[in-house]
């Protein structure tokens, strides 16, 4: 199944992203399980390509109880080739930041995405 790498759909799933966000807060959670999501990432969208570092700034919101978050951030370009979807990532970056239950913020780290990267997204879970 080939990834629908365009950037309407980048700017379809921040959109959306922003909604499962805020839809998961009213969510039932179990006593048990760290729930997290990455709300939004910025810059979403690169209009120039970008030579050298910069800073994304995630907002991730736990739903769940107290655990440690993995937060991921990905370069990507929306124009490599659908049937090789592997090319599309040009660059990821994951930390591990402490979140309590039901807390939300903003985190921030560098990400060097290269010329070739359209946008970022990021992803947020429960940390192995």
């Amino acid at each position: 199944m080939a990834i629908d790498l365009t950037r309407r759909r980048l700017l379809r799933c921040a959109g959306a992203g922003t909604l499962v966000g805020l839809a998961g807060c009213t969510g039932d959670v179990t006593e048990g399980e760290p729930r997290a999501s990455a709300v939004y990432v910025e810059p979403a969208d690169l209009d120039a390509p970008v030579e050298g570092t910069i800073e994304a700034t995630v907002m991730v919101h736990n739903v769940g109880i107290s655990a440690d978050i993995e937060i991921t951030v990905e370069a990507v370009n929306l124009d490599a080739d659908p049937d090789e979807p592997e090319e599309a990532i040009t660059e990821s970056v994951s930390f591990v930041e402490s979140f309590d239950r039901d807390e939300q913020r903003t985190v921030t780290t560098e990400i060097e995405p290269g010329p070739l990267a359209d946008g970022l997204l990021a992803q947020a879970g429960p940390a192995d």
